[in-house]
């Protein structure tokens, strides 16, 4: 380990502690957002409608369910992760390397586990858009499976052991930041790893925004434009690209200056941030949506069938009615 006691460095170690603020600030939004939706969550996640006119499904499907695993991952085990990714900007110093290895560690699983999470959420909403289109969800998967081949490769040649070496720990002021002199096989993977993911990113988010042009009079006639934007994820999709793409611009400033740069480190804390917006704090929010409309196609469903019913038994004494007048008629 380089200490460095320079006041060169100063303005970046300032600016750390800026971002540290920020991802504080962060996860009380990410816990605030949790408690004020805690009561969507029990009702539809956990529990169903205590309304004796909707029939009442069945309970052991409606807990343990695909969509209820992934709200368990994105709402739970963001938070966990958000709360270590705080912990590397604001208690590094205080950590010995191996503790600070092991919640690297730990950390990076919980990315792999919510990221996976996220990508089988964008999928399924995907696929929800285009009338459950089987051609769309193969189309998806194979997409998916390719970009994640990509990534575990450049994450082997990246993270080797001669992928990359340190150069400095800077210790100065509460902050610590690790700059990576990598490889030039290092470096390309990881360009090639960040260039596909952002390619299949701008593929769903094309995909998305194709199926809203294509039904954007109706859409916002009948739920408004807010309702297009936020709750059925548009903008949800163009958050995610933006951190993408703020993800390589830190990743070409960092490696490519072969030093820490302070630029790669603001687009790298505003990329966390987004990433961690769109994951603890949209996530769940898709999850409840696609509750509340399963919800509310049940509700339609059971109402349809009442009326059925009535419908029925009205045709029923009219039929019984007029057999009884025959009935008179005869006598």
């Amino acid at each position: 380990m380089i200490v460095i006691n320079s006041s060169l460095w100063l303005p970046l170690v300032w600016r750390t502690q800026n971002e540290s603020y920020a991802l504080v600030a962060l996860c009380f939004a990410t816990i605030y957002d949790y408690l004020l939706r805690f009561d969507s969550e029990m009702q539809y996640v956990w529990t169903w409608s205590s309304d004796s006119k909707i029939p009442q499904p069945d309970r052991s499907r409606s807990r343990f369910s695909l969509i209820n695993m992934l709200y368990i991952l994105l709402r739970h085990l963001g938070i966990l992760y958000s709360l270590l990714e705080l912990s590397f900007f604001v208690f590094g110093t205080r950590m010995s390397d191996k503790v600070r290895y092991v919640l690297f560690l730990v950390s990076m699983s919980f990315q792999v586990v919510v990221i996976g999470a996220l990508q089988a959420m964008m999928i399924l909403r995907l696929h929800a858009l285009y009338s459950g289109s089987t051609k769309m969800l193969y189309f998806l998967l194979s997409s998916y499976i390719l970009q994640s081949i990509v990534s575990v490769a450049a994450s082997i040649v990246l993270y080797g052991p001669h992928g990359q070496t340190i150069m400095s720990d800077l210790m100065q002021n509460s902050a610590w930041i690790c700059g990576n002199l990598l490889s030039s096989s290092a470096f390309w993977a990881g360009t090639l790893s960040q260039l596909t993911t952002l390619a299949y990113e701008a593929v769903i988010l094309a995909l998305t925004l194709y199926c809203y042009v294509r039904n954007w009079a109706t859409a916002c006639r009948l739920r408004g434009l807010a309702f297009v934007l936020v709750r059925d994820n548009v903008l949800y999709f163009l958050l995610l690209l933006t951190a993408l793409s703020l993800e390589i611009t830190s990743f070409e400033s960092w490696a490519g200056a072969q030093r820490t740069s302070e630029n790669g480190l603001v687009y790298l804390c505003v990329s966390d941030v987004i990433v961690i917006t769109a994951t603890c704090i949209f996530g769940p929010r898709m999850v409840i949506n696609i509750r509340m409309q399963e919800r509310g196609r049940g509700a339609d469903a059971s109402v349809e069938s009442w009326e059925s019913c009535l419908e029925h038994l009205r045709s029923v004494r009219f039929a019984t009615a007029v057999v009884a007048e025959g009935e008179v008629d005869m006598v």
